[in-house]
């Protein structure tokens, strides 16, 4: 456990909240989902026209670029936006201005220097790898600073103008993408990555007027470096808890099959919904955790809301989906839903666990418990591998996703085990403190 550490950014302490806490996260939830539906459904804008437009290797080449500014963007908001939510949030408008210029202009260096990477890439390459990268160069500090502005929006209490942002993406990236597909003017998959840095570019100018912030792109390093110690464990924390399950999948391939690796991947897509609702909790539960991180009964009570409401969330519809018309899984899944309704139950579990786990995950980095969250991402990874591959060997595909839910299940206890400790450990010392 992590011992003591200062935290930075002259908060104003709010007086301890009272038991319409619950009513209260409610109300913050609201603005939170919507946004992240919006940012959601940008991305799956511009992938839907590549499913729609592409052919097999067009759509294998944007997937992979598609992916790999995901999994950018969630490393590079660890290592530089969180920090500035979870230490500035509550700070007086002054402070908090210039540490968001900092730290959206280190989202915005990095963006700029892995654009320069792809470009020399791109330049090395051809066919259609050098048009994927070359469209990739101008998405990436695009992705990185309209996401920054998100974040930093719900922070500050303007969650409103968070989703407004991502619904003029939304506009933008689907206005582009049908005028581009119906004149035919630009075509492949680097066609399509213009489109979506166009939908993503007006929101990350947007933001600017929003916020009455630029971003400080010579602030970058001495953001990076002050915050390492939080941003960097946290930036470790992301790649390892998406390493896990990415390993894992590829073991069911190796052990099982390729189609059983098709039918999980057909159930995921069928909780699409759900994944999307829970990825909404970390936008407004760290800002939530950060301003009760002095109540320790508080931040506990925040964490079993956020995980109960998750876990009821999936609950609920998981049901429809598994007793209600058939069409609500083919809707999603396609051909696909007869294969994943087998296996649908476990599937589901896992990903009601893995967002279960978003309540204390939020509160551990309020308090910047980073080694901690490291240490948990490694369990998950290792008991999401250990069993996926027990249970591949033993049960073929059902095995292998019931590997899966065990493994969310253990990954969801230990994560509220080094919670109700670290919350223990700070109750203990308050006494003391008066």
């Amino acid at each position: 456990m992590d011992g003591p550490e200062t935290v930075r950014g002259s908060r104003q302490v709010a007086p301890p909240p009272g038991r319409s806490s619950a009513w209260q996260i409610g109300r913050s939830a609201i603005p939170s989902m919507i946004d992240q539906a919006a940012s959601s459904l940008t991305n799956y804008a511009v992938l839907f026209a590549a499913l729609h437009s592409l052919d097999v290797e067009g759509v294998g080449a944007f997937t992979l670029a598609y992916t790999s500014a995901l999994v950018g963007v969630s490393l590079v908001r660890a290592l530089a936006i969180e920090p500035l939510v979870i230490r500035f949030t509550g700070a007086d408008a002054e402070r908090g201005k210039k540490a968001a210029a900092d730290a959206i202009g280190s989202s915005l260096a990095i963006g700029l220097a892995g654009s320069a990477v792809l470009l020399g890439a791109a330049g090395l390459s051809s066919g259609v790898a050098a048009s994927v990268l070359a469209g990739l160069a101008p998405v990436l500090p695009v992705i990185l600073v309209q996401d920054a502005w998100r974040w930093y929006l719900v922070a500050v209490g303007r969650a409103w103008a968070a989703t407004l942002n991502d619904g003029v993406c939304l506009v933008t990236t689907v206005g582009v993408s049908v005028a581009v597909l119906v004149s035919g003017r630009i075509s492949g998959p680097g066609g399509l990555l213009v489109c979506w840095t166009l939908g993503l570019g007006v929101g990350a100018v947007l933001g600017i007027f929003q916020s009455g912030v630029i971003p400080h792109l010579l602030h970058a390093r001495a953001w990076v470096r002050d915050n390492k110690d939080l941003g960097g464990r946290l930036a470790g924390e992301k790649g390892v808890a998406s390493v896990g399950p990415q390993l894992a999948l590829m073991l069911v391939g190796v052990l099982v099959s390729i189609e059983a690796v098709g039918e999980i991947g057909a159930a995921l897509t069928v909780l699409a919904p759900v994944t999307t609702a829970t990825s909404s909790i970390a936008l407004f539960a760290v800002p939530e955790a950060v301003k009760l991180r002095e109540y320790p009964r508080a931040l506990k009570r925040l964490a079993a809301v956020m995980s109960i409401g998750t876990v009821a969330v999936t609950a609920s519809y998981a049901a429809c989906v598994m007793f209600g018309p058939a069409w609500i899984g083919g809707l999603l899944a396609g051909d696909n839903w007869a294969a994943a309704r087998a296996i649908f139950v476990p599937v589901a579990v896992w990903v009601g666990a893995t967002g279960a786990r978003q309540g204390p995950s939020a509160s551990l980095r309020a308090m910047e418990r980073g080694r901690t969250l490291v240490r948990l991402a490694a369990m998950a990874a290792g008991l999401v591998l250990a069993g996926s591959a027990a249970g591949s060997v033993i049960g073929g595909t059902s095995g292998a996703v019931w590997g899966f839910a065990t493994a969310g299940l253990l990954a969801l206890a230990a994560m509220w085990w080094a919670l109700l400790r670290v919350l223990a450990f700070l109750r203990s010392a308050e006494p003391a403190a008066r």
